[in-house]
């Protein structure tokens, strides 16, 4: 099967599956059954006929209708994989561009800073202990902050698996730039002991048991690279299969 009779086929799945309502790994689920059907289907035609056209078009009939078989795969999806699929887009789309990513990556992250901002607030005001609100508060904005911090690598690996610089770095073919890794490498080595010492720092007061923090997490800087490249490398090939579906010319 050459490449052209591979992306109509997939085509045809497309058209079926990117209206329905669900998350990201629901539809890929679906995608890899339709296409693994499809493909049975016409090399079965094919076999028959002699004519990959021909083949193609008798395919695609016994496919039946894509409006019709979209509804029917909407049924099925449960409404928590229909919430999941709202959350994924506040997240990425395939169609963002680095600047949209940025920003929406950045809300994300001040969303769970802001949550953690306001935990422990709430649980000392809900106990009715309204002295301790600002300590609380303070506690719970440096605890905020500091795991905000702690994320930023997350953050910035999002924004470079789906760039030209994230093909060098986690494409099959790569050639990974070392003056990069080594900048990964050295942050890694600074910011993980940093997050643990000023955190612990933040929330007891005590110098002394950050301290304690501080070389605990410089036994796990080493791991900040690898961290790094294991989540990068999942982030492209997620990214790449989305961008190369969502870039399927799907209207008649």
């Amino acid at each position: 099967m050459n490449d052209n009779i591979l992306t109509q086929l997939k085509t045809i799945v497309e058209r079926v599956v990117r209206p329905v309502t669900a998350s990201r790994r629901r539809k890929r689920q679906i995608r890899e059954e339709l296409l693994a059907h499809l493909t049975t289907v016409f090399e079965s035609e094919l076999a028959t006929v002699g004519n990959e056209t021909t083949a193609l078009e008798r395919t695609q009939t016994r496919f039946g209708d894509s409006g019709q078989l979209t509804a029917e795969f909407q049924k099925a999806i449960p409404k928590w994989d229909r919430l999941r699929s709202g959350f994924e887009k506040l997240s990425w789309e395939p169609g963002d561009s680095t600047a949209r990513l940025a920003l929406k990556q950045a809300v994300m992250l001040l969303a769970m800073s802001f949550t953690l901002v306001a935990a422990i607030p709430l649980g000392e005001f809900v106990k009715g202990r309204r002295d301790d609100l600002v300590v609380a508060l303070q506690i719970g904005l440096d605890f905020g902050l500091g795991m905000g911090a702690f994320l930023l690598p997350f953050l910035v690996v999002f924004l470079v698996a789906p760039t030209h610089l994230g093909r060098q770095l986690f494409g099959p073919s790569s050639e990974w730039s070392w003056k990069f890794v080594s900048a990964c490498g050295l942050a890694s080595f600074v910011e993980l002991p940093a997050t643990a010492f000023f955190v612990y720092w933040a929330v007891t007061g005590d110098f002394t048991g950050s301290l304690a923090h501080l070389r605990f997490g410089c036994l796990f800087a080493p791991a900040g690279p690898f961290m790094f490249f294991a989540v990068g490398r999942q982030l492209y090939k997620e990214f790449s299969y989305e961008r190369e579906w969502a870039s399927l010319e799907i209207d008649d």
